[in-house]
């Protein structure tokens, strides 16, 4: 499964790829990318300049596990509302700080909070990335910007970052 920003720079796509062909048709021209997430390993692009020379490279990027869950599905679900709960326990299922039975919302809040503010810092070399604060009216995170990014999940893996209601 790949997902792509869209042209637009609003949401993204998905494509259905088999495995033999991601190599040469998403991964071998990185450049076009701000960040690429290829199952669990993250790379961001770096875009340097000296003596009006450009020099794009990419950083491999090592997450805790809830973070880059994290990172997946405001990717994956780019401009969509994401609902605090639903986000809640699909990034931290599985982790050390989750809780399945969690009867207090602020405990939640609080995990979610933390866990998006050091997602920001991971990305904030990503022009056009944005994450903006929680809107505790709808009860919903969101990831707005016109950033490219490829991301490429094994089918099992997508079905793991896909979100429910509630």
């Amino acid at each position: 499964m790949v997902y792509l920003s869209r042209p637009s720079g609003y949401g993204s796509e998905k494509y259905f790829v088999r495995e033999n062909e991601v190599h040469s048709r998403y991964l071998s021209d990185k450049q076009q990318y701000d960040i690429i997430i290829y199952n669990e390993n993250v790379e961001i692009k770096s875009v340097f300049e000296k003596s009006d020379v450009e020099t794009v490279s990419f950083a491999p990027v090592e997450m805790y596990a809830n973070i880059l869950s994290l990172l997946i599905l405001f990717i994956k679900y780019k401009d969509e509302k994401l609902p605090f709960l639903s986000l809640y326990h699909c990034a931290f299922k599985g982790g050390a700080e989750y809780e399945s039975d969690v009867r207090d919302a602020n405990d939640i809040m609080d995990k979610l909070k933390a866990g998006v503010s050091t997602l920001r810092r991971y990305v904030k070399e990503i022009r056009n990335f944005n994450i903006p604060s929680a809107k505790r009216k709808d009860g919903s995170y969101i990831c707005k910007g016109s950033f490219n990014f490829c991301l490429i999940l094994k089918d099992i893996t997508d079905k793991m970052y896909t979100l429910e209601e509630g």
